[in-house]
């Protein structure tokens, strides 16, 4: 093995006892320091909205018109809403933008937004969002679907979704969608340590793919800290690696209203 592999294999695999205070930091503070207007923040989604986070930017921007993209499957309407009624951000992409509970409509603040033109909205079904972060994260410029195609979004999305000969078979297409890239990404998970290992339950989607896909790395907050030995006997549901987290953020019920699902059972621990 040479050198250059032998270090590379080191730095994102090696897997060392972290010390306080490392990567912890109050959220108002992590935000602050990483969230710069005019960027496209990749928020987790469904069963683990980080909330938190979304709550303490509005509280660091209200007022300012910092121009955001928010990109997320679904990010809960509360925090959507806000964004929109707060003229926090300029354009939403996602897959769902309306009330779920306690039963599926649209919100009034978010259509009242997109009616007078204060946003833009770019619709993807929840599969192709993330595709695209999947395509985001391993560097790759497209990745493949089935999906959308000879829909009205193959029309709205022509700029990112597009019809490429197959290189394998004569009179056949193929449908891929644009990778894309946000500039940072924030989640919120069970448990990290110190170096941001941060344990998620499922469904990962953008949880997991919108994070290693973000170009400066993910902002987490988390419902505890834990110690490098919880970490390895939770391995398989450590899903953000620590060399992608800027900050760990301790945030008990930092997805409420919503709620961060099945993990109580699985490391119980906690508790």
């Amino acid at each position: 093995m040479n050198a250059h592999m032998k270090q590379f294999l080191q730095d994102k695999l090696s897997f060392q006892d972290c010390r306080l205070p490392g990567k912890v930091m109050d959220l108002s503070e992590a935000v602050k320091k990483f969230i710069q207007p005019g960027m496209s923040i990749q928020f987790g989604n469904g069963m683990t909205t980080p909330t938190a986070i979304f709550f303490e930017i509005a509280r660091q921007f209200w007022g300012k018109n910092p121009g955001f993209t928010l990109v997320g499957v679904s990010g809960g309407s509360y925090n959507l809403a806000l964004f929109a009624h707060g003229k926090l951000c300029k354009k939403i992409i996602s897959a769902f933008n309306g009330d779920g509970y306690p039963f599926p409509g649209s919100n009034p603040i978010l259509s009242r937004a997109y009616s007078d033109g204060s946003i833009q909205i770019e619709n993807w079904t929840q599969l192709t969002i993330v595709l695209r972060f999947i395509a985001g994260a391993m560097g790759v410029p497209f990745f493949q679907t089935k999906s959308i195609g000879g829909s009205s979004m193959e029309i709205f999305n022509k700029d990112t979704f597009a019809r490429i000969p197959n290189p394998f078979a004569q009179d056949e297409s193929a449908n891929v969608v644009r990778a894309y890239n946000p500039d940072i990404a924030i989640a919120h998970g069970w448990a990290a340590d110190a170096d941001g290992n941060t344990i998620m339950s499922v469904p990962h989607s953008g949880n997991h793919f919108g994070a290693l896909a973000a170009k400066n790395g993910v902002i987490v907050t988390v419902e505890k800290i834990v110690d490098a030995d919880f970490i390895r006997l939770h391995a398989h549901m450590t899903r953000l690696p620590g060399y992608i987290v800027k900050a760990v953020c301790p945030a008990p019920m930092g997805g409420f209203p919503g709620h961060t699902c099945s993990g109580r059972r699985r490391i119980g621990r906690l508790w």
